[in-house]
């Protein structure tokens, strides 16, 4: 858990007012709202067309019978008497204005919309706001110091500052040892009232032990059974509680890797798959490295490897380009790349100036790998 000193708020603080307002969206706000439950259900590019949306996000509520959407408007900029009527109005416009569904057969409207400003707000502009939002329940307003607190009541703390913030570990409680309980019985439909809806919108933030359990568990109950529909739910929790894993289990999720990869996946899961597989940070994917690149390697001599495994492709790249990749495995990681791009442009067929280097290139590049592989 994050401890709540004034050491930490002011960590918090010079993160936010460094900001831009895409980095605010992409490494606060989406994150945070993941974690929380929340699906990312659209995010607009900016523009006249967006209606005062910038973010859209979901999540099924089964009390509704339906999905709550809220919309977020996030800033990362000053606001003053002179600009916060401005804002207003496009807060209550991305209230009244319904937004279209995925299908386009029909429109939704926002459940709440909130303006999520990752700058601090002055005394005017806070009397001022909820004046000329009518005083709408379905409008909040939040500024940099609120964006703080919810980074400590939920504690959540955006990648870049981990190992700067202190925590404090804290101690095991009666609700923690019920959570043990209920996955160490077994019994299923206590099990999946807890990881399909307690936890999701339970506040009590837990341990560094149980969420490792959790994760534990997860994979525990994957490896029970790896068939198509017994790979559903693990993938479905493992998405959901990605935050979870500890340090001592990244090793776990290459086999989340080499069920992305398989030519035999499974298809209901594989969203949640590849969810997971895009939230892999070089730091994780650096404890299975060289397993990451032996699967990879063999799939490289794919015709197809770009169409079929994209996601493996941007997570070769982000770790070569990361300061976690071995200096001796640099060498091989950049030759899957450079082959993985020329079978790519020779089956788009595109148009080269030099074919034969195009050969040479490409027949360097397949010896070094067989080479890596084994497969002299």
């Amino acid at each position: 858990m994050i401890s709540k000193t004034s050491k930490n708020r002011t960590i918090f603080k010079k993160y936010l007012d460094s900001l831009s307002e895409d980095d605010f969206i992409e490494k606060v706000i989406i994150p945070f709202f993941s974690k929380n439950g929340y699906i990312l259900y659209r995010l607009n590019a900016h523009g006249p067309g967006e209606h005062g949306k910038d973010i859209i996000f979901y999540r099924h509520v089964p009390i509704f019978y339906d999905h709550e959407y809220i919309i977020v408007q996030a800033k990362s900029e000053k606001v003053t008497t002179g600009n916060v009527a401005k804002l207003s109005q496009q807060l209550i416009r991305a209230l009244r204005v319904p937004f279209p569904t995925k299908t386009g057969t029909s429109n939704r409207q926002a459940n709440y919309v909130l303006f999520i400003n990752s700058k601090e707000h002055s005394n005017d502009v806070n009397f001022e706001f909820p004046y000329l939002i009518d005083g709408s329940n379905n409008i909040k307003i939040l500024s940099q110091e609120n964006v703080i607190e919810l980074l400590f009541t939920n504690d959540f703390i955006p990648d870049e500052l981990k190992g700067k913030i202190e925590e404090y570990v804290s101690l095991s409680s009666d609700y923690e040892q019920e959570i043990r309980n209920i996955l160490t019985t077994g019994e299923p439909g206590n099990i999946n009232f807890l990881l399909n809806k307690k936890l999701i919108i339970e506040t009590r933030p837990l341990s560094k032990e149980i969420q490792g359990l959790i994760i534990n568990f997860i994979f525990h109950k994957w490896n029970e059974d790896r068939s198509w529909a017994g790979t559903v739910l693990p993938m479905k929790w493992l998405n959901q509680y990605f935050a979870y894993v500890q340090k001592s289990q990244f090793e776990k999720l290459f086999q989340v890797v080499e069920e992305y990869a398989s030519s035999t996946h499974s298809y209901e899961a594989y969203n949640d798959t590849s969810e997971i597989v895009k939230k892999l940070t070089p730091n994780q994917i650096k404890s299975f490295e060289e397993r990451f690149f032996d699967l990879i390697g063999n799939r490289a001599l794919s015709y197809n490897f770009l169409k079929d495994f994209p996601l493996l492709y941007d997570k070769l790249k982000e770790f070569y380009n990361s300061d976690q990749i071995s200096e001796d495995k640099k060498d091989i990681c950049l030759t899957i790349i450079e082959l993985i791009d020329i079978i790519t442009a020779r089956r788009e067929k595109r148009k080269v100036k030099n074919i034969d280097l195009q050969n040479k290139k490409l027949l360097e590049r397949q010896d070094k790998l067989y080479k890596f592989l084994g497969l002299e």
